[in-house]
């Protein structure tokens, strides 16, 4: 059984703390691990509410770069002090928010500066295996089609559209596979059809996590045709029992999920907890 509290996200239960970030406590096959750890400490705030002090966490895993994963971490890492911390390929590297093509802001929504002075950093890439029947996932391939990023990273001083190489998905096999996504910027489809590749024989029992298929904004519904890719792939999945969402998935996203797939979907909501 995998248990999942979740201490971070857009929606909260009355008495906790809500804020635009994600970060999950899960306890599976006897380890303990934290995904993402919000965008400050009211991770920890939650946590505390629910009795949780993450005693035993042996892993941070890091989703992404982004500031709403990941600018927790400092208070992760002092609570946590005998965790590892998991990131992608390039999950140190600046990203500039940009919120035009032709007009760049200045900041960083990527890791805080000091996190690049973190020492023992495990960097992942394809396909890591974290413990036995749990794997951290990584350079996904656009197989189902292209990335939807709209993010920038900076190389070598010059501006470049972001590959999303940082992006991590968590993997659990307990009699069938958990895969947990922070935002699904790759896709979501990309993302479980790359962990299909490495494991081609999995049945796929359920989706948890941000799936950036929100609706809305000021340039129009930008991501009308990956919500579309996404909620047609997982209704297209045979075995597929739960989808757990929320974060980044946004209201217009939940509303497309439980159309197409009932009651299989719930939302993640800070300061509950569910089981798989």
């Amino acid at each position: 059984m995998i248990t999942i509290k979740t201490l971070s996200n857009n929606v909260a239960k009355e008495g906790f703390e809500e804020e635009h970030g994600l970060s999950l406590l899960i306890d599976a096959l006897g380890h303990r691990i934290l995904f993402d750890c919000g965008q400050s400490d009211k991770f920890l705030t939650n946590a505390k509410a629910i009795g949780e002090s993450l005693a035993g966490v042996e892993s941070i895993v890091l989703s992404h770069s982004h500031y709403d994963h990941t600018w927790g971490l400092k208070r992760a890492v002092k609570t946590c002090k005998d965790a590892t911390v998991y990131a992608g390929e390039g999950w140190d590297a600046i990203y500039p928010h940009a919120t035009r093509k032709r007009w760049f802001r200045p900041e960083n929504i990527g890791v805080k500066p000091w996190a690049r002075r973190l020492k023992g950093v495990q960097v992942v890439k394809d396909c890591y295996e974290l413990y036995p029947n749990i794997y951290l996932i990584s350079s996904f391939r656009p197989i189902c089609g292209p990335k939807g990023s709209g993010f920038f990273i900076k190389l070598d001083g010059k501006l470049q559209v972001d590959d999303m190489r940082h992006e991590v998905a968590l993997a659990i096999n307990d009699n069938g596979w958990t895969v947990i996504t922070g935002c699904g910027h790759s896709g979501v489809d990309n993302i479980l059809a790359s962990f299909l590749s490495h494991f081609p024989d999995a049945t796929i029992k359920a989706v948890i996590g941000g799936f950036h298929i929100r609706g809305g904004g000021l340039s129009g519904d930008k991501n009308a045709a990956m919500r579309e890719r996404t909620v047609s792939y997982l209704t297209a999945m045979e075995y597929l029992e739960r989808v757990v969402s929320g974060h980044c998935t946004g209201e217009v996203g939940m509303e497309a999920l439980r159309e197409a797939l009932g009651d299989k979907v719930t939302e993640l909501i800070a300061g509950e907890s569910f089981t798989i």
